[in-house]
């Protein structure tokens, strides 16, 4: 898996939030993150913007995005059993929601990071699994 590190930032101007990534060796500003599809979208229904520092539409819209590019299931609406919307909730609230940002700053997420993150979220469901009682008959 590539070293990836994205760069979250609100306008100065416009107070927009976009995310724009690098991978390892490239400039963070490199590619803008395209705004992933997670959930029923109407053929007329406008994109939202991405979002950081609650819990909204934007901000699970930004969560989607980064962990559909993180698993690579970009390019197309997420489906019903995607890792990234296993995730999307809890991504949003416990490491978007609570970087909050004024105009012209930003904050920078690794995939270290999101790993870390992963990681614990499986041990923590891990440890929520009954283990069946062995003398139980």
């Amino acid at each position: 898996m590539n070293n990836t590190t994205y760069r979250i930032e609100r306008s100065p101007i416009s107070r927009a939030v976009v995310c724009f990534y690098g991978i390892e060796g490239e400039d963070v500003y490199s590619n803008l993150l395209p705004v992933t599809i997670w959930w029923h979208k109407a053929p007329s229904e406008e994109l939202p913007i991405f979002d950081t520092g609650n819990i909204s539409i934007g901000s699970l819209t930004l969560a989607a995005s980064i962990l559909a590019h993180h698993f690579g299931e970009t390019g197309q609406p997420l489906a019903d059993a995607s890792q990234s919307l296993r995730h999307l909730v809890e991504f949003a609230k416990e490491i978007l929601a609570t970087q909050q940002l004024g105009c012209g700053e930003f904050y920078l997420l690794t995939t270290e990071v999101i790993n870390e993150w992963l990681q614990m979220k499986t041990a923590s469901r891990a440890a929520e699994i009954p283990v069946p009682d062995p003398t139980f008959e």
